[in-house]
């Protein structure tokens, strides 16, 4: 993997919007995507994945 885009979002509407442009953005390829991962964290710092096309990401982002 050569890049990684990360986004962070208020919602979780937000964040599927943000999953639906990506999803276009690839669909026209004007980019491509390899695997996506909607996470979100809670108040109380719980971290649960929400949604994930392929796990390989997941495990660079907690690293990150």
């Amino acid at each position: 993997m050569e890049k990684m885009i990360v986004a962070v979002f208020d919602n979780d509407t937000q964040a599927y919007e943000g999953v639906t442009q990506l999803k276009t953005l690839h669909a026209q390829a004007d980019l491509t995507l390899f695997a996506m991962s909607v996470i979100a964290k809670d108040a109380s710092g719980k971290v649960e994945i929400l949604q994930a096309a392929d796990q390989g990401p997941i495990g660079t982002l907690f690293g990150t």
